[in-house]
C-alpha cells in the first residue's frame, strides 16, 4: 500500500476544522468494525470493495462512489479478495458537523 498525507491540521476551531487529507493506493481497507472517533469523506478512485457498519448496511463500492464514515459507528471497508483499491480521503470533526448530524443534514 502507499499513502501520502497531503495536508494535516492540529489546530482547531470552536466550530469544526479538516483535520487530515490523504491517498492511498493499493489499500487494505479498515477492518471491521473499527470505530474512526470523527468523520471522514472517502472517495473511491480505483478498483472496488466493500463497505459494512454496524447498523447492518453492507454493499458495493465502485469507482467515483463516496462514503461518509461518522465519528462512532463502528464500520469496515475493504477490497475482496484478489481486488485491489485506491482512494482520497478528507477527514474532520467538531460542533457543526455534530450539529449537521442532529439535524439529518448528515446521516448514517
Amino acid at each position: 500500500m502507499k499513502s501520502r498525507v497531503v495536508f494535516r491540521n492540529a489546530s482547531s476551531s470552536r466550530l469544526g476544522r479538516v483535520t487530515m487529507a490523504g491517498s492511498n493506493f493499493n489499500g487494505r481497507g479498515a477492518a471491521p468494525f473499527r470505530t474512526f472517533g470523527q468523520y471522514a469523506l472517502v472517495y473511491l478512485r480505483d478498483g472496488s470493495w466493500r463497505y459494512q457498519d454496524t447498523n447492518g448496511r453492507s454493499q458495493p463500492i465502485h469507482p467515483g462512489d463516496t462514503i461518509i464514515v461518522f465519528p462512532e459507528l463502528p464500520h469496515g471497508y475493504g477490497p475482496g479478495p484478489g481486488e485491489h483499491w485506491s482512494e482520497f480521503y478528507v477527514c474532520f470533526d467538531g460542533p457543526v458537523f455534530d450539529l449537521w448530524q442532529e439535524c439529518g443534514l448528515l446521516d448514517p
